[in-house]
């Protein structure tokens, strides 16, 4: 994750996308290397599972719907 000038201060970021490392040893797994820039933006991270129950039901409604057009 960049913080560069993508960020403004005190935003919110949704995070997704850590599958690929599901399978990878825990001593093989890289951490976050930018924490200071996310503390000093004033961040917020958070992260979602698409079978959340207040996500993966409405996503896959819209997409089934999408899907019969």
């Amino acid at each position: 994750m960049r913080t560069d000038d993508k960020y403004k201060e005190r935003c919110r970021v949704i995070m997704c996308g850590v599958i690929e490392g599901y399978n990878t040893p825990f001593e093989e797994r890289y951490g976050v290397k930018n924490s200071i820039e996310i503390f000093s933006k004033r961040l917020t991270l958070t992260g979602f599972v698409v079978t959340d129950e207040d996500f993966g039901p409405a996503y896959f409604k819209q997409h089934q719907e999408t899907l019969q057009k």
